[in-house]
């Protein structure tokens, strides 16, 4: 995630069913992005899926 200012990052699974685990990452202003596994070391561009996240300081 170089360049992007996340207030917290979790692993939730696979979310787009590629057998490959990925990533969620909410900023400071409680924007959600979506980071899909593309090989071992890379992720794809940071997708927004939400807003307003900022309220929240852990997911499970």
């Amino acid at each position: 995630m170089a360049g992007a200012s996340t207030s917290g990052s979790w692993p939730p699974g696979d979310l787009n069913s590629d057998g490959k685990g990925d990533l969620l990452g909410v900023t400071p202003a409680g924007e959600l992005y979506r980071y899909l596994n593309t090989s071992p070391s890379k992720l794809s561009a940071r997708a927004k899926i939400g807003t307003g996240f900022q309220i929240y300081n852990s997911m499970t």
